[in-house]
Order: C-alpha cells, then sequence, then structure tokens
C-alpha cells in the first residue's frame, strides 16, 4: 500500500475514534470525519462505504489479529499463555480497544469475539471438565467470558494500569476458581 494511502486511511480511523469517544456511531458522519481529518469525501469513499463500513474494518482487523493469535501452530503453549498474548494484543491497540470496548462502541464487536472464543472454550473444556453438559457449559462459558470482557474493559478504561502478566494472572485466577466447581 501507498505510503499516502495508508497515512490517510489511518487519519480518517484516527478521526472515527476520537469521535466515537465523545459520541455515540449513529450521530457521526461522513463530513465530520472528513472535516476533522481534513480530507475530502470523495477520498473517504474510494476507501470506505460510510461510517459504518469504517467501523467495521476496524474492529475486522483487530479479531483478525486476535483470531491468529488464539489460532498460532504453538501447541505448547497454555492457555494462560495464550491468554496472555490475546490481553498483549489488547495492550498494544489500548486507545482503539478503549473506543471498541467503550460505552459508544457497538456490542456486535464484543459478540463477534464471545462466538469465536465459545467455539474455541467448548473444545478445550471439553478434555477439562470430561461430564460437562452443554447447559452447564453454556452457564460456565457465559460466567468466565463475561467476567473476562469486564476486567479487560475496566483495565483499559483505567489506561491499563497493571502490566500485561500482572492482568493476566488476575484474570487466570479468577477463572480457574470459578471453574473449579465443574472440575468432578
Amino acid at each position: 500500500m501507498d505510503r499516502r494511502v495508508k497515512y490517510t486511511k489511518q487519519i480518517i480511523r484516527q478521526t472515527l475514534l476520537e469521535l466515537m469517544q465523545k459520541k455515540d456511531i449513529n450521530k457521526i458522519t461522513v463530513t465530520e470525519i472528513c472535516n476533522l481529518a481534513d480530507v475530502n469525501r470523495a477520498t473517504f469513499y474510494k476507501y470506505y462505504l460510510d461510517v459504518y463500513d469504517l467501523l467495521e474494518q476496524i474492529e475486522d482487523e483487530l479479531l483478525i489479529e486476535i483470531k491468529n493469535t488464539l489460532l498460532k501452530e504453538n501447541e505448547d503453549k497454555s492457555v494462560k499463555e495464550k491468554m496472555r498474548d490475546v490481553i498483549n494484543t489488547v495492550k498494544d491497540n489500548e486507545d482503539i480497544f478503549r473506543v471498541l470496548l467503550g460505552e459508544n462502541a457497538r456490542k456486535d464487536f464484543l459478540l463477534n469475539i464471545l462466538y469465536f472464543a465459545r467455539t474455541l472454550c467448548f473444545e478445550a473444556w471439553k478434555n477439562t471438565f470430561k461430564n460437562i453438559d452443554e447447559n452447564d457449559f453454556n452457564y460456565l462459558f457465559t460466567y468466565t467470558s463475561n467476567g473476562v470482557i469486564a476486567i479487560i474493559q475496566l483495565w483499559v478504561k483505567n489506561g491499563c494500569n497493571e502490566t500485561v502478566d500482572e492482568i493476566t494472572s488476575l484474570i487466570y485466577e479468577i477463572i480457574k476458581d470459578g471453574n473449579s466447581i465443574f472440575v468432578k
């Protein structure tokens, strides 16, 4: 990609994220983004269909990065190490996650992460919890995933003050203790 194109797309994306810190995506217009980013509307429409397409592309890139992190071919990694890798991805993209996990975010982003994580968890937990049935799995996943997301949201909102290792250990210990009820 040409350096100028890359810069233009980056400034447009950054402008959207800055606006989303202040207001809901439904109240942001292409004109507003273009004025603040100092690009014309034709340039915006060259890369994006509308504001929602721009946001969706940002979300999709992060989802791909998270999926790639979780699907790495390294079988030697423990659950805690994979969790650390994902949390490291959040830390590396802290400014974007602050918006995408914030109060003006679309819920679709979280739902997409949860849907992907659910599939991975189901396979892993079938081996760990031999006697877990579908109903118990749904309760366990709901409890665990909502707790993890809430912790990460708070961590990002507070500026990622704890290190990646500290927040990973905290989440891992909470999950381990909470899931112990299903170990038979």
